[in-house]
């Protein structure tokens, strides 16, 4: 099935994973805070952009139509296949998971929730056997904005982009933080590693702002509190 989304891009997307399809046919989004901060900022991305745990397509595809070279992966096979859908002949699409280390792997999901699929955490009713790889071995540069959405994966898969990030100084690193998904070792090294700020988008809301953290209205212990939001790192 194919829909507009309120981000201005025409997706198509799996009826039967029943949280995407809420979200889409409710909400016209995904996560608006990232799709509005991409949006927002296409202006300072013009070399190439990483999205991991790129799913659909759908923030991958906002940069396709700037024209900003995209670097996608996608675990799940049947996501992947959207994901081709959904994007550009300039874009590289790459059907792996992502993790501090290489290896092999297995992506567990409900057969109606594959948007929600954890490496190796034993949960739903299938699962799909992956090849994992570590952002380092891509060996990129000029990368402006890295996006990692995994479902609790994140720290993991930032562990395993240590020579990217130096490689790429200037480059933006949003993740998608679940407290529930995410351990004390996660916050630790967020914390230990990065200046964490919130990306703010009000609903209905076409731009966004972001938060300071580490303050007495935001302090950091918040992101132990918060059940999701999406963080902007430096």
């Amino acid at each position: 099935m194919s829909i507009t989304t309120r981000s201005g891009i025409d997706l198509n997307y799996d009826t039967n994973d029943a949280k995407e399809h809420f979200k889409l046919t409710t909400h016209g989004e995904l996560n608006r805070s990232i799709e509005f901060y991409l949006k927002d900022n296409l202006s300072n991305y013009t070399s190439k952009a990483l999205i991991v745990g790129a799913g659909v397509g759908l923030y991958s595809a906002i940069l396709d139509n700037a024209s900003v070279t995209t670097i996608n992966i996608e675990p799940v096979q049947s996501r992947f296949d959207l994901l081709e859908q959904n994007t550009g002949s300039s874009a590289t699409n790459i059907n792996k998971a992502c993790g501090s280390a290489a290896g092999t792997g297995d992506m567990f999901y409900f057969s109606d929730n594959k948007s929600g699929a954890q490496l190796d955490t034993n949960i739903g009713n299938a699962n799909e056997e992956v090849d994992v790889i570590t952002i380092d071995s891509l060996d990129l540069e000029n990368v402006d904005v890295m996006v990692i959405v995994a479902n609790g994966q994140e720290v993991e898969i930032l562990k395993g982009a240590t020579q990217t990030i130096i490689d790429n100084p200037g480059m933006d690193i949003i993740i998608y933080w679940n407290s529930i998904l995410s351990s004390e070792d996660d916050y630790t090294y967020i914390v230990d590693n990065f200046t964490p700020k919130i990306i703010h988008c009000d609903a209905d809301a076409t731009t966004t702002t972001t938060r300071e953290i580490g303050n007495e209205t935001y302090p950091l212990a918040s992101l132990k509190a918060v059940i999701e939001s999406t963080l902007l790192l430096s």
